[in-house]
């Protein structure tokens, strides 16, 4: 479908375990992996159409697919646009095969407990992904670059999250930056400043604010100790 002279659509239909997924990134990127060509969402129905800009419609770009939910993985698409065509292509994700794994997460602390805690994923190498795209993970369009690639609000003491075999970093927090100047604050602040999985005879490599390293080749068990976050702390 011509849009105006010197682009077109490439269309393409997300699936998993076919059933159609929406709400998702797609990113459109140059055969060389080095430039962001657009970005689109999926509709309902899992569809999507992004602009191909003219100088690349007769070459390779790649499509480069963020699911957040209801797993978390990164997939993406070779597409030789003169060989191939515009589409629709058929992405379809079976989270059931042996690459998916779940993280089974327990939440403890050295001190009380906060209202709520934001859990984040953020993929930092992801099975089947060459190294190249990774600078794309959090790009959410030209212009936006995402925080985290995956948050999620716990209000109970564990959870399960679904990952595509990889390297994450995960972490936690909960940070009111308007406690400091607050008369007797009811609450504190908190952040994940301990990670401990199962099969590992240390702590998780990482930071507080920046997240642990976890390696997902299977299924896992980890701990996160929260502790709190002294009000001079957020006042440098």
């Amino acid at each position: 479908m011509w849009l105006f002279a010197g682009v077109f659509m490439l269309t393409g239909l997300l699936k998993l375990g076919g059933q159609a997924l929406s709400d998702q990134r797609v990113l459109l990127i140059s055969g060389d992996m080095m430039k962001l060509l657009g970005s689109v969402t999926t509709g309902k129905d899992g569809a999507f159409e992004v602009v191909v800009p003219h100088e690349h419609k007769n070459g390779e770009v790649i499509l480069l697919i963020k699911i957040q939910g209801p797993v978390i993985a990164l997939v993406h698409k070779v597409v030789d646009l003169k060989s191939d065509g515009k589409g629709p292509h058929l992405i379809n994700i079976e989270s059931s095969k042996g690459e998916y794994h779940q993280i089974h997460g327990m939440i403890e602390t050295t001190s009380g407990w906060p209202p709520f805690l934001n859990v984040f994923v953020d993929p930092v190498h992801i099975a089947g992904i060459p190294a190249q795209l990774e600078k794309f993970f959090n790009q959410r369009d030209e212009k936006v670059v995402e925080s985290s690639f995956f948050k999620k609000r716990l209000e109970d003491k564990s959870f399960i999250l679904k990952l595509k075999s990889g390297t994450y970093r995960i972490g936690g927090d909960y940070l009111n930056y308007s406690r400091p100047n607050m008369v007797n604050p009811d609450f504190e602040n908190y952040l994940v400043a301990r990670v401990d999985a199962d099969g590992e005879n240390k702590p998780l490599e990482g930071k507080r604010y920046g997240g642990y390293l976890l390696e997902v080749k299977r299924n896992r068990e980890i701990t996160m100790t929260i502790e709190v976050v002294p009000d001079e702390e957020l006042n440098r």
